[in-house]
């Protein structure tokens, strides 16, 4: 016996050495007392019969182990070739798996044959039999690919929702799965996204036809999956069904529509049918009813923006993430707003200074963008004394837009500014500043908010207030 051979019995790894064209098998000290033999030498009838008959090598592997070493030990450079087995001591004991490295040796010193080194790797299956418990528990879907966007694993309500086994998704790409073939390209086009740009991506929204008919609505999270040195191999993404959110969001959007529809509409037809009487289109009326008609236009005036405040703060809360944005003359948007001001503006002999570029463009949701403006400048105003000013700038860069309205006011107490932005909130108790509905700048806050963007203020007590929005420049 060489001496190399005779070194493994201090391994506790369990090794045998099958002499090519013998009839006997060695093993070391390790592998005698796993299988509970006396002899480092075994005939390899004997040992096969041994292992067979007392099922000492599960049914299923041994298969397996002889296939491939057919295969390996009929082929002319007999390549090396590594597997997971389940061996055991006694037919009374439970199964343990190994992994097995067996490889062709012909050194000098040495008669050539056939090493296998088993390796016990129990532990690191109960680990991973532990994980995939896990995995299989969490009711969203859980997935890895590699870098050409083929499945490496997923747990069970993945596995459900795409109609296949667990452990026949190796290797498959989305085209094999439940999803139409639109859906495949757009998961797809995500992959190399995140992959590419080395950045996660969150709460893509996206639709699923699973393999029971069902045309759901996910929330995908999307994370590259990176190795030691920092470089993408692959994915990994996570989504939530939310497909009964949708439903409900789209119910009550259709609410929300028809509320608004049915309460707009009477305060609108009571309006003009209110100048048609001032104008007196139906006989002359006094100055005094023309004075009670104007009250009455302004309260409906008053409940109609209300009514549009509520559905304005409905559609940013419901906006997931982002807004549409297009490519905007930001400083015309800002003007056209402060003209629409300026008589009211003039009434209490306030002084709006704009302090704006001639033409800056900037990528941003125009509507939004200007109902931030108007919000910002009626608070101004409605805070401004007679004989006040109130200060509007917009400065465009290369990475933002930002825009700075100031007034000359009685300001905002350090309390105070500490709810601004909050829903409904109109001033601590007894100093409620304005009428209203406490939604202006907490709409103003969700729809910078919705740009990716901060707004913020800053306020000294009687000497007035500012409020800066800063909003980060698209690129798409």
């Amino acid at each position: 016996m060489s001496s190399q051979l005779l070194l493994t019995n201090r391994l506790k790894d369990l090794v045998l050495f099958k002499v090519q064209d013998r009839a006997r098998v060695w093993i070391n000290d390790a592998a005698c007392d796993f299988f509970r033999l006396s002899d480092n030498y075994v005939e390899i009838e004997t040992f096969h019969q041994q292992i067979s008959n007392a099922g000492l090598i599960h049914v299923a592997d041994l298969q397996m182990v002889q296939q491939k070493f057919a295969y390996a030990d009929k082929a002319e450079l007999k390549p090396s070739f590594t597997i997971e087995v389940r061996l055991r001591p006694h037919a009374d004991e439970p199964y343990i798996w190994h992994q097995v490295n067996a490889s062709f040796i012909q050194d000098d010193g040495m008669e050539a044959g056939w090493i296998f080194f088993c390796r016990d790797v129990q532990p690191f299956k109960d680990v991973q039999d532990m994980f995939q418990l896990v995995l299989d528990n969490i009711p969203e879907g859980i997935f890895w690919k590699d870098t050409s966007s083929r499945y490496l694993g997923c747990n069970r309500q993945f596995a459900r929702d795409a109609g296949i086994k667990m452990q026949d998704i190796i290797g498959r790409d989305d085209y094999a799965l439940a999803w139409k073939t639109s859906e495949s390209d757009y998961y797809r086009a995500w992959d190399r996204k995140v992959m590419e740009s080395g950045k996660p991506e969150y709460h893509i929204i996206e639709t699923q036809l699973q393999s029971d008919g069902k045309q759901a609505w996910v929330d995908t999270n999307k994370i590259p999956l990176t190795d030691t040195t920092g470089k993408v191999i692959g994915i990994l993404g996570l989504y939530e069904d939310i497909t009964e959110r949708v439903k409900k969001e789209k119910q009550l959007e259709d609410f929300v529509a028809t509320l608004t529809h049915d309460l707009k509409n009477p305060i609108l037809g009571t309006n003009r049918v209110l100048e048609l009487i001032a104008a007196d289109r139906f006989g002359a009326i006094s100055q005094e009813l023309k004075e009670i008609i104007i009250q009455i236009k302004s309260s409906n005036g008053s409940l109609l923006r209300m009514i549009q405040s509520l559905t304005d703060v409905y559609r940013y809360d419901s906006v997931s993430g982002t807004i549409d944005r297009d490519l905007c003359d930001v400083s015309e948007i800002l003007r056209d707003c402060v003209r629409q001001f300026e008589v009211a503006a003039q009434t209490k002999n306030i002084e709006i200074n704009c302090n704006c570029p001639k033409s800056a463009e900037a990528r941003v949701n125009a509507e939004g963008f200007r109902r931030v403006l108007q919000n910002l400048l009626d608070n101004a105003l409605k805070f401004t004394p007679d004989g006040g000013s109130i200060f509007v700038t917009l400065e465009v860069d290369m990475t933002q837009c930002v825009v700075r309205v100031s007034d000359t006011g009685k300001g905002i107490s350090q309390e105070d500014q500490d709810h601004l932005f909050h829903r409904f909130w109109q001033g601590t108790p007894g100093k409620k500043y304005s009428q209203g509905t406490g939604l202006g700048l907490y709409l103003c806050k969700q729809i910078v908010e919705a740009h990716r963007g901060t707004i913020t203020s800053s306020s000294i007590e009687g000497q007035g207030a500012t409020f800066i929005v800063s909003i980060p420049l698209a690129t798409e």
